[in-house]
């Protein structure tokens, strides 16, 4: 089932804006309803919804060319939903539950509005956008089967007791192999990599950091579920989990390297 949403999540991002625009829409709804959910205890109320109306509406306002206004959009649903559950439903009534109730909103907003931001800029953008994906796949994969054969010592058995320190490891090097892939094809103007560049160390290295990067986002959803109770954000997917279960380390690779960027003047 995971592999049949591959093909068309791909190719709403190659196609761009509008489509990726409303694909991301779509995607970071659901993702917002997971996470509010899960700290409300499977219910439906005013919190979840304005946990999903957080995220939607921030998106679509850059969708509609309003930047300005999705940070405030964002930062307005994030408030909100913190003093909803401040005072009610459960998950709430204390500070900690708010906090982590709200980071619905604080969390996946930006991280969807990072991801927006980057594949607008064009084929540089589309470039970039595909390699996060397949290094954050690539992670997986790899961290899954060193860990598998490898095994041995724990990375956070109290959170996530199935990761390895062989599996960080695994994935850094498969997320690294998809850094000198991705140097050895032809990027466009401005990206600064491409056959004989010299870059394809540093985008290797760059691809590994990041795997640590999508890892540590994994243990934050697997500290949130932990921290309810649930072995899984939804059963959207069967036998897959959820939304968030599939794109917990993309959502933190996409806020961190759009942060990056940003800090870097690379706007």
């Amino acid at each position: 089932m995971g592999a049949l949403l591959a093909p068309p999540v791909l190719l709403a991002v190659y196609a761009g804006p509008p489509y990726s625009d409303g694909f991301l829409i779509l995607a970071g709804g659901i993702a917002a309803w997971e996470w509010a959910r899960l700290c409300r205890g499977g219910q439906w109320d005013l919190c979840v919804a304005l946990t999903i109306a957080g995220v939607v509406l921030s998106v679509a306002a850059a969708a509609a060319g309003a930047p300005a206004a999705a940070g405030w959009l964002a930062a307005g649903g994030t408030l909100a939903v913190f003093l909803y559950a401040l005072r009610s439903g459960p998950g709430g009534r204390s500070g900690a539950g708010a906090a982590w109730t709200s980071l619905g909103v604080a969390y996946i907003a930006p991280a969807f509005l990072a991801f927006q931001w980057l594949r607008g800029q064009g084929d540089e953008g589309l470039w970039t956008v595909f390699w996060l994906i397949a290094l954050v796949w690539a992670t997986d994969i790899g961290a899954y089967f060193a860990g598998r054969q490898i095994g041995g010592p724990k990375l956070w058995p109290a959170v996530s007791p199935k990761k390895t320190w062989a599996g960080l490891g695994g994935g850094m090097l498969a997320a690294a192999a998809v850094g000198f892939a991705a140097a050895a094809f032809e990027a466009p103007p401005g990206s600064g990599t491409g056959p004989g560049s010299g870059t394809g160390w540093r985008l290797a290295l760059a691809s590994a950091a990041l795997a640590i990067v999508a890892q540590l986002g994994d243990l934050f959803e697997s500290g949130l579920k932990r921290r309810y109770g649930a072995k899984d954000s939804s059963v959207l997917i069967p036998g897959h989990g959820g939304l968030l279960d599939r794109i917990d380390g993309l959502i933190s690779v996409v806020l961190v390297y759009g942060a990056y960027r940003v800090v870097a003047g690379q706007l």
